[in-house]
């Protein structure tokens, strides 16, 4: 089982945040913060239209937490969700060449930003991979999203390519980088 212990964090601003598993009970604060974010930025895959519902988000979290190699990481301020991330398979299944290998999703809603969340995110999702048996991580992040790329070379990823034109939002074409880090 996936599931990782809480642990409190202290943001920048001095609010108080439990960092721990998403659960299957969170179901509601998941799809809550989906709807929050989806309509804050474009550096997601989540859209305005994308309408998540109880039974495929229960689902989801609880195949996640089942699966010994993924992970679902949520910061919780009380009870609300503010941030996640989450750790998959590279391919989203299992592969005998990529067994090594991992890949990530984080999403922080706005007024959290710049508060310390990210890298903190980022070392506990680094930990729970290396515990995994992860030897290696991937991402990809929006060329425009220069706040995240900033911290992702901060914490020691590197830019290994362009996904060219890649989404296509509010009548503009978008590169995704692809990012890379060895956590062994």
């Amino acid at each position: 089982m996936s599931a990782i212990r809480p642990e409190k964090f202290t943001l920048k601003n001095g609010v108080p945040v439990i960092i721990r598993s998403v659960e299957v009970s969170d179901w509601a604060e998941q799809i809550q913060f989906r709807n929050t974010f989806k309509n804050e930025t474009i550096f997601t895959w989540h859209t305005p239209a994308t309408n998540p519902q109880e039974e495929e988000t229960k689902k989801f979290i609880a195949a996640t937490l089942a699966a010994p190699k993924e992970c679902f990481i949520g910061a919780f301020h009380e009870k609300k969700l503010i941030a996640q991330i989450g750790i998959h398979k590279l391919l989203g299944r299992d592969h005998p060449w990529t067994e090594h290998a991992a890949r990530f999703g984080m999403t922080v809603l706005k007024d959290y930003w710049r508060q310390g969340l990210g890298i903190k995110l980022l070392n506990v999702m680094q930990e729970e991979a290396r515990r995994m048996g992860y030897q290696v991580i991937h991402a990809e992040v929006r060329e425009a999203n220069k706040p995240a790329i900033e911290m992702y070379t901060k914490f020691g990823f590197e830019i290994t390519g362009t996904q060219k034109k890649v989404a296509f939002i509010n009548g503009r074409y978008h590169n995704d980088f692809l990012i890379f880090k060895e956590i062994n």
